[in-house]
């Protein structure tokens, strides 16, 4: 069964926020304890836990010393869920975590920002980080962490790679820009603003093809006149396979 997080009531999600959080520090959780956390009745707790039970999001361990814990679908609906369309990439692999907020805390040398995050933020201080916003990508290490809070220096991300047709927006996701190439040439191109939006979706699966922004493409000797021409019928002009210039 599929859950799109629009599904969930505003009480099930808080439900579920909290057990993340609390199985991250303490492993299974007690209806007694989240309801207690959220100053609400236990017995509406527990009924709900029941609900998110039978949706595949959470699971009951039976005993005294028992509890629930979170499923990796659930990591995934909250994380779609994210109040930001930010995405965290580490060692190529997308983050199962959702960002509540970035804070911009200096742009002198490097970039440094103060990231909130939930879910399975499975980083630490020291790693290396890609963090792919709609405007920029971002890319760093992480210079400390507590909890929930992450602090990042680096740097904006300019230059812009290739990928071939076919490829998964999972896939995609661990450059940012890139051209999508195919046997005929360029195709189009795929910014963070369409892969945060693919992955807010659920859509890691889906081929570039189905997501990408259509370009125009120039050779090198192209005159000013043509360059500003195609540029005011779309944002993209590709002029030789690897300059990409955007409109303003």
């Amino acid at each position: 069964m599929e859950i799109e997080i629009a599904e969930l009531t505003p009480f099930q999600k808080e439900i579920l926020k909290t057990l993340l959080s609390l199985h991250k520090k303490i492993g299974l959780v007690k209806s007694k304890r989240i309801a207690r956390l959220l100053g609400r009745n236990e017995v509406a707790v527990r009924n709900q836990m029941q609900v998110l039970r039978v949706l595949g999001l959470v699971e009951g361990v039976p005993g005294p010393k028992g509890g629930y814990k979170p499923t990796a679908k659930a990591y995934e609906t909250l994380c779609m869920a994210s109040s930001l369309s930010v995405a965290l990439i580490k060692d190529g692999e997308l983050l199962n975590c959702g960002v509540n907020e970035v804070s911009l805390l200096s742009i002198s040398d490097e970039v440094r920002l103060r990231i909130r995050v939930f879910g399975d933020a499975a980083v630490s201080a020291g790693d290396t980080l890609l963090i792919l916003t709609p405007w920029v990508v971002f890319e760093g290490e992480i210079s400390w962490r507590d909890d929930g809070v992450l602090l990042f220096s680096g740097k904006a991300r300019e230059e812009v790679s290739k990928v071939r047709g076919g490829t998964s927006v999972r896939d995609a996701a661990k450059f940012g820009f890139c051209l999508v190439k195919v046997e005929d040439g360029i195709a189009g191109i795929i910014t963070p603003e369409l892969l945060v939006k693919a992955i807010s979706e659920g859509k890691l699966e889906v081929k570039v093809e189905e997501i990408m922004e259509g370009v125009a493409v120039v050779d090198r000797e192209a005159s000013f006149r043509e360059v500003t021409e195609l540029l005011e019928n779309c944002r993209f002009l590709v002029v030789g396979e690897s300059l990409v210039l955007r409109k303003l």
